[in-house]
């Protein structure tokens, strides 16, 4: 039984990452690197559980705990909850992907998002599902373990936006995007849980609208970043010029002056002796008979031509989350930014 209860536990993370892996067609992630970033995902469970252990003692003291009232309750998951475990989600993120070399694409982002939020939700489903056994394990495949994943896809997805922006020089919308990048996992997450832990029937219907709306916007956004194929070392695409100079390298010994590249003397070009010219009789001028002035005809008014109409002046667009030049289309070829 013990076999079958943790293979339930885990097949869904295995399923989840497997797909989004699967999706990142034009250079896949180093599996290294996606196991380290799972493995501590998993490793985040311990500083969560201890820090919501010290935190909701501190919500319990200024009367906010899992029995308030729904404004208490719904408190309490925020920031009890969401914002103490996507946080250590957020700064395992932060620190393993963000200097990283690998992160070259924006669709990385979302890799590296989900591997970490499943790295944590493989640990807290295998402790509920041998806690309450089969049937829990059944409902958090479909419902929490998704959750947590969906919660990574908006996490990269505003992550990668901050990571663009930082490349082409925007630090402050980096430092927005980046702030939005724990934010609103952390709002998805405290509303999941307050909705899920209510009593009442109309908020439970509530709660399965949000899931069905974040399996929607969740795989949409994973799609729409799996086709953008710029790279954030080179955001706009540029290549250098084939007619360009090659420039020697020249060693540099510490200590010494940096040597300078010998020039070359131009060569003059030599005087060509061009022959003496003999002068040349100027021949005299012929007479010319006297003309008669000719009557020139006069000019027939012409009618008066309209005044073209000026062109309209065509406004270039540039994306608004990490200033990009855009195209006409709907979303920005960068960052996956709704334009229009």
């Amino acid at each position: 039984m013990s076999g079958i209860l943790l293979f339930i536990s885990v097949l869904p993370s295995v399923v989840l990452g497997y797909y989004v892996y699967k999706k990142d067609k034009i250079e896949p992630e180093p599996a290294g690197l996606l196991a380290k970033i799972f493995f501590f995902g998993c490793l985040t469970i311990i500083p969560a559980v201890i820090i919501e252990l010290i935190l909701s003692g501190v919500l319990g003291e200024i009367g906010i705990s899992e029995e308030s009232d729904l404004i208490g309750l719904f408190i309490y998951f925020l920031l009890g909850v969401g914002l103490v475990e996507e946080g250590c989600k957020w700064v395992v993120l932060k620190l393993s992907t963000w200097n990283n070399k690998e992160f070259d694409h924006i669709f990385d982002a979302l890799v590296y998002a989900v591997f970490a939020s499943l790295g944590f939700a493989t640990i807290e489903n295998i402790l509920y599902v041998f806690q309450n056994g089969l049937y829990t394990g059944l409902l958090r495949a479909v419902l929490s373990v998704p959750g947590h994943a969906f919660f990574g896809v908006y996490m990269g997805y505003y992550y990668g936006i901050a990571k663009q922006c930082h490349m082409n020089g925007n630090n402050q919308m980096s430092n927005s995007n980046l702030l939005k990048s724990l934010a609103i996992p952390t709002l998805i997450h405290g509303l999941f849980d307050f909705l899920l832990s209510t009593e009442y029937e109309e908020v439970i219907l509530i709660y399965f609208a949000l899931v069905i709306f974040l399996y929607i916007s969740a795989f949409a956004k994973i799609k729409r970043f799996s086709n953008i194929t710029s790279n954030l070392q080179n955001p706009f695409g540029i290549q250098p010029r084939k007619d360009a100079p090659l420039v020697p390298l020249v060693p540099v010994v510490p200590g010494q002056p940096v040597p300078q590249p010998v020039q070359q003397p131009v060569a003059q070009p030599v005087p060509v002796q061009q022959p003496v010219q003999q002068p040349v009789p100027a021949p005299q001028p012929m007479p010319q008979p006297v003309q008669q002035p000719v009557p020139q005809p006069q000019p027939m008014p012409q009618p008066a031509q309209p005044a073209p109409s000026p062109q309209p002046m065509v406004q270039k667009k540039f994306c608004p989350n990490c200033g990009t030049p855009t195209s006409n289309g709907p979303f920005c070829s960068n960052c996956g930014y709704k334009i229009n």
